[in-house]
């Protein structure tokens, strides 16, 4: 099942803003935690790859594939020494049919990527936070959370805190926030690029949750966190090089970016 991203012509209102709420709030969400269905594999060898792969392997998943479509490149770099590191096009009909395959790229938004590997054949395509979900008795990272049910409260606090901005690219940043923690819908602002959130610090859902880290991620200031047994994914230096390894992945950042796969 494919996610959908959303596109808007211009930057929603008030009026329009609360529109689309009501929307997020009562539309079913057909997305879940992925389970770890074997063979797994992960498409991206960046910053967030090398946190991926270190992540399978420590909760019990060392054989899993690597793609990335400079594999060749790559290669010839010892960071991947010993990993199966492949391009897509080396990988076999039956293998994209089988394998789950989880996206770990942090430079460019998830749906034209998942679209992207659909039409090169991919069956079974998921984002790898929601991945990391289904490992939360073993590990504390915790990036692919679903928001709960609104309830009419929520939904009336939210209208309320949408109200207040004062301009309509920080609400349409709130919507884009709520739309993916909530149904996996990505607010495309054009056709051409996406606006991702901006890091705020905001009451989801009518909760209080902290803001996202302000540092800003790119593909050569993402950290690499170290995983293994007792790793806190949310304090510590552990927990800073976690964020910024996964604040490109959430909707998190004030940032155009082109809507093209890395």
């Amino acid at each position: 099942m494919r996610h959908t991203a959303r596109s808007f012509a211009s930057l929603p209102g008030p009026h329009h803003a609360q529109a689309l709420l009501a929307e997020i709030a009562t539309a079913p969400c057909t997305f879940a935690p992925a389970s770890p269905k074997a063979p797994l594999a992960l498409y991206g060898a960046g910053q967030l790859g090398h946190l991926a792969y270190d992540f399978l392997r420590a909760v019990g998943h060392p054989d899993v594939t690597i793609v990335d479509r400079n594999a060749r490149c790559l290669a010839q770099n010892g960071d991947w020494s010993g990993a199966a590191l492949l391009e897509p096009g080396q990988i076999s009909k039956e293998m994209k049919s089988d394998v789950r395959l989880a996206v770990s790229v942090v430079t460019s938004p998830y749906v034209p990527i998942e679209h992207f590997l659909s039409d090169l054949g991919f069956r079974d395509i998921v984002p790898f936070y929601d991945l990391a979900e289904s490992f939360r008795h073993l590990h504390p990272l915790s990036n692919g959370w679903f928001a709960p049910q609104f309830s009419q409260e929520d939904q009336r606090r939210t209208v309320e805190v949408l109200s207040r901005w004062n301009d309509d690219k920080s609400r349409a940043h709130h919507l884009q926030f709520l739309a993916w923690e909530k149904r996996r819908w990505m607010l495309m602002l054009s056709p051409r690029s996406t606006v991702l959130l901006t890091n705020v610090l905001t009451s989801v859902c009518g909760r209080a949750r902290p803001a996202i880290s302000p540092w800003m991620a790119t593909a050569t200031s993402c950290g690499r966190m170290p995983i293994g047994a007792g790793t806190r994914s949310n304090q510590g230096s552990a927990g800073a090089t976690s964020r910024r390894a996964c604040a490109a992945h959430r909707p998190g950042w004030l940032a155009d970016t082109p809507a093209l796969p890395a």
